[in-house]
């Protein structure tokens, strides 16, 4: 793992800083010259190949068996040998580290140069950055001097070609599409369509409607009319008994009979009422069926109130005031006939 100091060093480096990053390296090998790492970063700071060489040779002194300053060396002594760099570290309490300056360029005229003369194209080194270090070096190297890695080949197709391919795609895609296009319109102009037959628009019968709506509940509607006549044959219509059970109560008598006779079955009648008013209730009659259905509906409504009436007295020790819900009944008094026209509606529009 990398100390702080050799972090921060790698850190200037990479941003540019080689200087600050150069004093930071020497205070690392003199303090450790056997730090692979600190070598190589620091070779990296020099920008003339003949400090890195230097800097190198003296990094495998201490390290014999680094493969990387090994590599980094023999590409640097390859690529130049021209001014020679030394590196000397005395070790004399503390090691230090001196580099030779190259020696100054004598300046000397340069020749005329015939303006006519066409520049060679080929002395133009193209330059790119490593995508491992960032730094600069030749658009054909195929390793990095500077960090010793491999570089990726990019690919080489030209501009024209990639063109040319492009609209090369785009025009077999139009031949195809066409193709399909003129092959399916050729087969549908080929084929004959049948003929499509005269369909009317059905008209609605308001009759037959109506008995799919009502047909499923006469049945279920004769079959409480029975069963509430027979109960008001035998209690509630009968104000005599009725005017019994008051007598009883005031003198704080419960009649069992009454009570176990009479209530359940009424909570069960207003229930199958209910349900009853919940499907014909909510349809609507034609005009010659209107009144009729009309009759029916009033009277399952007064005939259930006039029961919840009676259960609740009973249930309660309460009188029953027998003569004024007697009277609401009358609507009632065609409820047979109503409902037997209702049956010979539905039969006869089926």
């Amino acid at each position: 793992m990398l100390d702080d100091n050799l972090e921060r060093a790698i850190a200037l480096s990479r941003s540019g800083k080689k200087a600050e990053a150069r004093e930071i390296l020497k205070a690392i090998l003199r303090s450790n010259p056997q730090n692979e790492t600190a070598w190589l970063w620091f070779a990296d700071t020099f920008p003339d190949n003949h400090n890195r060489i230097a800097v190198l040779e003296e990094c495998l002194k201490h390290n014999p068996d680094s493969q990387a300053a090994q590599k980094r060396l023999a590409t640097f002594k390859s690529e130049e040998a021209k001014t020679s760099t030394t590196i000397q570290l005395q070790k004399s309490g503390a090691q230090t580290i001196q580099i030779a300056q190259p020696k100054q360029p004598i300046n000397k005229p340069l020749p005329a140069r015939n303006l006519s003369q066409k520049p060679n194209i080929k002395q133009s080194i193209k330059i790119k950055q490593c995508p491992f270090c960032a730094e600069e070096i030749q658009d054909a190297a195929k390793v990095c001097r500077f960090c010793g890695r491999e570089l990726p080949v990019r690919s080489r197709r030209s501009p024209a070609k990639s063109i040319l391919a492009f609209f090369g795609t785009i025009c077999l895609l139009v031949i195809i599409i066409t193709a399909s296009v003129m092959g399916t319109l050729y087969l549908n102009s080929t084929k004959k369509l049948p003929a499509i037959p005269f369909m009317p628009t059905p008209v609605p019968d308001p009759a037959k409607e109506y008995s799919q709506d009502i047909g499923p509940i006469v049945e279920k509607l004769n079959q409480w009319n029975s069963e509430y006549n027979a109960i008001a044959d035998e209690w509630l219509e009968k104000p005599n008994i009725l005017r019994g059970y008051n007598i009883s109560l005031e003198i704080y008598y419960k009649d069992e009979e009454i009570i176990n006779t009479l209530v359940d079955p009424l909570e069960i009648l207003i229930s199958d009422g209910q349900d009853i008013l919940n499907v014909i209730g909510v349809v609507t009659p034609p005009d010659d069926i209107r009144s009729a259905h009309e009759q029916v509906v009033n009277c399952i409504n007064k005939r259930i109130q006039f029961m919840q009436k009676v259960s609740l007295s009973i249930s309660a020790w309460v009188p029953i005031e027998y003569i004024q819900s007697l009277s609401e009944l009358s609507v009632c008094l065609a409820f047979n006939a109503a409902v037997t026209k209702l049956e010979t509606y539905v039969n006869s529009s089926k």
